[in-house]
């Protein structure tokens, strides 16, 4: 395999985590808001495997950055790839508390229209889901520009 090839893989990977973490994210946060809870339980349960793709994805995406970074003896210490391993490390955290709360709600949906109306109310998957779209755009930036001010 050559270069290009890995590059091709990371950027394929990556993209493909990115669509699979996102969209359903957004999807499910705005279910959860709807208060339907039998349909929050259905969706947050396929929701789940969709996460977990989209894990497998990001891993393959590093691997194959990295596999590309060795290659072509890239210096793995360079100021804009050491932000990138950081933003990816927070990306990573806020993707566990995004997946966090959707067990919570997965599980405590038990508890009636109380727990709904809570559910309904809670700003914290916005926040997370926020922080995600951020972090991502971040990255693309690092990764694209490889900023010198670093």
């Amino acid at each position: 395999m050559t270069f290009i090839n890995f590059k091709f893989l990371h950027v394929a990977f990556m993209f493909m985590g990115v669509a699979l973490a996102v969209g359903p994210a957004l999807l499910v946060y705005l279910i959860a808001r709807s208060g339907d809870a039998p349909t929050v339980r259905r969706v947050f349960a396929l929701a789940e495997r969709i996460f977990q793709i989209s894990t497998v994805c990001y891993g393959l995406g590093i691997a194959a950055g990295f596999a590309a970074a060795v290659l072509v003896t890239l210096d793995l210490t360079a100021p804009w790839l050491v932000t990138a391993y950081v933003l990816v490390a927070l990306l990573g955290a806020d993707g566990t508390l995004f997946d966090r709360w959707t067990k919570d709600v997965a599980h405590g949906l038990s508890g009636g229209d109380t727990r709904m109306d809570r559910l309904r109310s809670d700003r914290r998957p916005a926040y997370l889901l926020g922080a995600m779209v951020v972090l991502i755009v971040a990255i693309i930036f690092v990764m694209v520009t490889k900023p010198s001010f670093l």
